[in-house]
């Protein structure tokens, strides 16, 4: 049985093809992933990266990696973190009221609040 070298031109064209077909396939199933699970509970969610803060009435919401969205109303002082159903990360937020809020972010996630932020 003959095997492929490193300096064979068959393994040069198949280790690329190989690795660019892995990394195709991985990226598909953990989209798929992030969208059917909620966003992991964190004990230090200002730790992790935010993209994307706004204000809801006097609430701070920021939004970043991993589905993490957390809401602070002392100014930031302490944050508590949102219940989210997905676990893609989000770049950006507004609100429209106090109340009514969207959160944008990969993979075309559209969130709505219809409380502040403590729920999406």
């Amino acid at each position: 049985m003959k095997t492929a070298h490193p300096e064979s031109g068959n393994f040069r064209l198949i280790g690329p093809l190989l690795l660019l077909v892995l990394l195709f396939t991985a990226g598909t199933v953990q989209a798929g992933d992030f969208l059917k699970q909620s966003a992991f509970k964190t004990s230090h969610p200002t730790a992790c990266a935010l993209l994307d803060i706004t204000r809801s009435g006097k609430r701070l919401v920021a939004v970043g990696e991993r589905g993490l969205i957390i809401f602070s109303d002392d100014s930031g002082n302490s944050w508590t973190q949102a219940q989210v159903p997905v676990r893609t990360t989000l770049t950006g937020i507004c609100f429209s009221d106090p109340e009514n809020g969207w959160a944008i972010g990969h993979e075309t996630v559209l969130l709505h609040s219809r409380n502040g932020g403590s729920s999406w």
